[in-house]
């Protein structure tokens, strides 16, 4: 059984490396998106502190005006 199973992969390689890479690919493109929403927090949480004031935190914020 294992000189069949041995032959199958060598057999098989091509195929199941071009599998592989399929697989990765497309896990990168689903990770991409977030990636970039995950960027755009960071760069939108530097930004909203800088722009409070340093006496006020996020909760002393007067949303009033």
């Amino acid at each position: 059984m294992s000189i069949f199973y041995k032959n199958f992969l060598n057999e098989a390689y091509d195929r199941h490396m071009e599998y592989n890479r399929t697989w990765w690919r497309m896990n990168f493109q689903q990770l991409y998106p977030g990636f970039k929403a995950a960027f755009r927090s960071l760069r939108k949480r530097t930004t909203c502190s800088t722009n409070l004031n340093a006496s006020q935190g996020f909760w002393e914020k007067s949303f009033e005006s």
